[in-house]
C-alpha cells in the first residue's frame, strides 16, 4: 500500500503542482508576447514596468524550481530504495539530507527577490529600518503609541494608566 501511495499519489501531487505552476507561467508568457500590439501603443514607462514584472516573475519561478526540484527528485529516489526494502547509498542519503532544506531556502529567497526587484518594497524596508528606534523595544513603543492615541482622543479622561 505504501508503494502505491508513493508512486501514484505522492509523486503525482508533487510533480502535478510543478506542472501547474509551469503551465500558469507559460500562459502568462504567451499573454505578454501576444500583447505586443498593445505595448506599441503604451508609453516607454509602461513597457519598462511590464518588462520588470515579467523578469521578477521569471526569477521567482526559477528560484522555486531550483529549490524544489532537487528535493523532489532525491526524495523520490530515496523512496524508491525504501519501498524496495533496500538501503540507499550513503552519497544519496547525504544529497537527500542536503536537499531537505532547499524548500525552506525558497521561502527565504522570495522576500529577498521582491526587495531586489520592486523599488517601492525596497524603499519601504529602508524607511522602516531608518525609523525604528533601536533603544526602544516593540512593547514599549506600542504602549507609548497607545497612550498618545488615548491622550489625543480623550484628553480629559486620561488618568495616566
Amino acid at each position: 500500500m505504501t508503494e502505491v501511495y508513493f508512486n501514484y499519489i505522492y509523486s503525482a501531487i508533487q510533480y502535478g503542482s510543478l506542472i501547474m505552476i509551469a503551465l500558469g507561467n507559460f500562459l502568462m508568457l504567451v499573454r505578454v508576447l501576444t500583447s505586443r500590439d498593445q505595448l506599441q501603443e503604451a508609453t516607454e514607462r509602461q513597457k519598462n514596468g511590464q518588462r520588470r514584472m515579467v523578469k521578477m516573475v521569471l526569477v521567482i519561478v526559477a528560484s522555486l524550481y531550483l529549490c524544489w526540484i532537487p528535493f523532489m527528485v532525491s526524495s523520490n529516489v530515496v523512496g524508491y530504495f525504501v519501498n524496495r526494502a533496500a538501503l540507499p547509498p550513503k552519497w544519496l542519503m547525504i544529497v537527500y539530507d542536503f536537499t531537505r532544506g532547499m524548500p525552506l531556502y525558497n521561502t527565504f529567497l522570495d522576500p529577498l527577490i521582491y526587495i531586489w526587484q520592486i523599488h517601492k518594497c525596497r524603499n519601504a524596508i529602508i524607511k522602516l529600518s531608518k525609523t525604528a528606534d533601536p533603544d526602544m523595544s516593540c512593547e514599549a513603543a506600542s504602549g507609548q503609541a497607545h497612550r498618545r492615541e488615548i491622550e489625543t482622543h480623550f484628553p480629559s479622561t486620561y488618568s495616566g494608566y
